[in-house]
């Protein structure tokens, strides 16, 4: 059998060069990337396969967003390759290496019933989700654990909310605590020299109008959107408050220092910061990654890096 990546993605970067035992591919197919090599592996346009014998192949989707995943399936199915037969997501892949790394770096027992959820959202969700099939299973093992302690959850960076509505959907959430949302809903604010140069002021921009992104929200009454830019944002949150789960997903340098200087001090004991894009592909998000190593340089709590999701959590002593 031929096993075939689809998608030069970061997720299949970080599998190539962090898995211990990464499986061989033959080709890549990606129908939008210029180059003919991804990772010293040929890249080829699904064309290029259809004349072939599928019956020979096995592809791994490795896509990062729920609407390219669900844009792949499509392309396959129309080809005769179907997800469940001989189609599989790169999560297929990460699971074992997740789960065993969550044990025995946090000592979280994971539930691949969560795992299946995130796989389903991922799939179904008409809100746009970047936060990958094991990252939103990272995302909810934590939340999962933050609600047995006191203090609220706040996410910074929210994007159109598709992370939030995840988590407000999932058999996790009680509702008994305030969740925060906080975002621009305007895209990036000013780049430091630490952040991509490709980006500027304004990428990121939601892709909806601000009504169809927010509407969903007012069926959850301890949803709390709070609009505007990183740390400003932090003098709408009451001064007082504590926190038992705090996710940064703002991708750049600068606010991921605001956000941890902020509410690192405010965490309850055993609460959990979960950053999001410690991992950076080559041309990345690599500022994430100087804040949150200069600021939890010499932490004494316990810690995890999670390349399968790009994420890295660290939990208040």
């Amino acid at each position: 059998m031929v096993n075939i990546a689809y998608g030069c993605s970061k997720l299949l970067h970080f599998y190539l060069n962090n898995a211990s035992n990464p499986i061989s591919f033959s080709q890549i197919v990606d129908e939008r990337y210029k180059e003919n090599s991804f990772c010293e592996i040929e890249v080829v346009r699904i064309d290029q396969i259809k004349s072939e014998n599928l019956e020979n192949f096995y592809i791994y989707i490795f896509a990062v967003s729920n609407n390219t995943i669900n844009e792949i399936i499509l392309s396959l199915s129309e080809i005769g390759m179907n997800l469940g037969g001989r189609v599989f997501l790169y999560s297929d892949l990460f699971a074992a290496d997740f789960q065993d790394h969550a044990l025995n770096a946090l000592n979280w027992t994971t539930d691949t019933a969560l795992a299946r959820y995130s796989t389903a959202f991922t799939l179904n969700s008409r809100k746009p989700v970047h936060t990958t099939i094991c990252g939103s299973w990272l995302f909810l093992e934590a939340l999962r654990r933050a609600e047995l302690l006191d203090g609220d959850v706040v996410e910074v960076g929210a994007y159109e909310g598709g992370n939030v509505l995840g988590a407000l959907q999932s058999p996790v959430w009680s509702g008994k605590k305030t969740y925060y949302v906080l975002d621009s809903f305007e895209g990036f604010p000013d780049l430091t020299a630490l952040d991509p140069a490709r980006f500027e002021r304004g990428d990121y921009r939601h892709e909806h109008s601000l009504g169809e992104v927010l509407a969903p929200f007012s069926v959850y009454p301890e949803a709390q959107v709070i609009r505007g830019f990183v740390p400003g944002t932090f003098d709408q949150l009451t001064q007082d408050g504590r926190y038992s789960l705090v996710f940064y997903d703002c991708d750049l340098y600068q606010p991921a220092l605001d956000t941890f200087s902020y509410f690192w001090n405010r965490m309850v004991p055993g609460g959990i910061m979960l950053v999001h894009d410690y991992f950076a592909e080559p041309g990345g998000y690599a500022g994430v990654k100087e804040a949150t190593d200069l600021f939890f340089a010499g932490h004494q709590g316990i810690q995890a890096k999670f390349w399968h999701n790009t994420m890295a959590v660290f939990v208040k002593p």
